[in-house]
């Protein structure tokens, strides 16, 4: 199985500046500009922790049969709408040659179930989301949410020791240090839990 990216999808970022202020408190002397590039940064701490794109863009995916035919074929990204199927270069036709439940596809023959033929399949379909920013925006809330936490815990910890948790300064001082996960965990726990249904072990 191989994925080939046919239409990129034109933004990356999973919010904006100005949702952000309307979330969170950002202090005036915080630009626009720095904005976006915390943004960024929450941005691709998301994309790493869940092993996925978001943005909306089209791809072939194309598996080799050459060994086995398979009863069922399993795209790789979510959501799809099917653009085109064709095996061996040739085109099925509707969902009167195949059908689709979820991520996956099934060959059709006369009304039933049959194995999908041939050396190659390959699918080409429509997958991610319109992201904050792009007109139409369909970006799940509770994904731009874990952006915007994740932006604001950013914006509070401006100028702080990163791996300092906590401090109790009465007399000499106390401080408790933190280690950067070595899991690929979300600094921010609330922005994990909003993720953990679009967490993929890998990006096709």
């Amino acid at each position: 199985m191989s994925v080939t990216v046919i239409v990129p999808a034109t933004a990356s970022a999973l919010t904006t500046p100005e949702n952000v202020r309307l979330d969170v408190s950002v202090p005036a002397t915080i630009s626009n500009a720095q904005l976006t590039r915390l943004i960024a940064q929450a941005s691709g701490s998301i994309v790493r922790h869940c092993g996925r794109s978001f943005g909306r863009e089209t791809v072939r995916e194309t598996f080799s049969l050459s060994f086995r035919p398979p009863s069922e074929i399993i795209l790789s990204r979510d959501p799809i709408q099917i653009l085109s199927i064709s095996s061996d270069g040739v085109p099925l036709g509707g969902e009167t040659d195949w059908v689709r439940e979820g991520a996956t596809l099934y060959r059709m023959s006369g009304g039933r179930p049959a194995l999908w033929q041939g050396t190659t399949t390959a699918v080409e379909y429509t997958t991610g989301w319109i992201l904050p920013g792009e007109a139409g925006s369909d970006l799940p809330a509770e994904v731009e949410r874990a952006a915007i936490l994740m932006v604001g815990a950013m914006v509070a910890s401006r100028g702080r020791d990163p791996n300092l948790k906590g401090e109790n300064v009465v007399g000499v001082g106390s401080f408790t240090y933190g280690t950067p996960s070595a899991e690929g965990k979300l600094a921010h726990p609330e922005a994990e839990a909003l993720l953990w249904p679009y967490v993929r072990g890998v990006i096709a």
